[in-house]
């Protein structure tokens, strides 16, 4: 997750100021997020989603692909994640 927001702001050109500015948010929030020692919650992540015209889902998979607790669970849980990767990477923005 802190990934996909690091390729965002670099994608979009934003320096940290300039994104935690248009999602009403301090820039070292955007830092520590960007360097995984905070998770931002699901109403940033919607912020994020339509500020920067990204999928929710994508954004947000880690919180709400279901926890896996069986094999079929598994499988599952990793085919949604690989689909997810595949129209992540075939995403122009």
């Amino acid at each position: 997750m802190s990934n996909r927001i690091y390729q965002i702001r670099k994608k979009k050109e934003l320096s940290q100021e300039e994104m935690a500015s248009d999602l009403g948010v301090s820039a070292n929030y955007i830092s520590l997020i960007e360097n995984g020692k905070k998770e931002p919650g699901l109403s940033l992540l919607k912020k994020v989603a339509k500020k920067y015209d990204f999928p929710f889902i994508l954004l947000a998979q880690d919180k709400i692909l279901p926890v896996a607790t069986n094999s079929r669970e598994r499988e599952i849980r990793n085919k949604l994640t690989s689909l997810m990767t595949e129209i992540e990477n075939n995403m122009t923005f």
